[in-house]
């Protein structure tokens, strides 16, 4: 892809900020592919997909992108992924140990009552499970800070 090209020749590129592009699920289906192309010579740090409507699908693409791109110390997906998507990615998230931050804001606002439960349990069991340290961005209270393991509710 184009992109892959690009980012082959870019192995400096550190951050990939696409929040508010339109991008659609088939559109971060193909950023992942293209990051995953590039996992051996780009070391990516940060990447922002927020406000962007690929939902649940494109929330399964990034989950499958962290066996590659395994630099990935910050990823910010506010407002962009429905429930699936975030248990998806959360499952995905112990694939990734050198994830820090993960922003995971803005699932809530149109979730049943059940859906926004298993979400809250997918965050838990990251952070129950986590050998690292993480902060985990949400609307559910759950979070780990510096010390592992540690749920507080906000």
């Amino acid at each position: 892809t184009t992109m892959g090209s690009a980012l082959k020749s870019k192995s400096t590129l550190a951050m990939l900020d696409l929040e508010r592009c339109g991008i659609s699920g088939n559109g971060c289906a193909s950023i992942c592919d293209s990051l995953c192309e590039a996992a051996r010579t780009v070391s990516l740090s940060d990447l922002s997909l927020s406000h962007n409507a690929m939902h649940n699908n494109g929330a399964e693409t990034v989950r499958r992108m962290w066996t590659a791109v395994t630099s990935l110390t910050k990823l910010r997906l506010t407002n962009c992924v429905g429930e699936k998507g975030s248990v998806a990615v959360c499952d995905g998230i112990a694939n990734n140990p050198s994830l820090r931050e993960f922003d995971l804001q803005g699932v809530h606002r149109n979730a049943k009552e059940e859906s926004q439960d298993q979400v809250k349990d997918a965050i838990a069991k990251v952070i129950a499970s986590s050998t690292f340290s993480i902060k985990i961005l949400n609307e559910f209270g759950l979070e780990q800070g510096p010390t592992h393991g540690r749920m507080a509710d906000a």
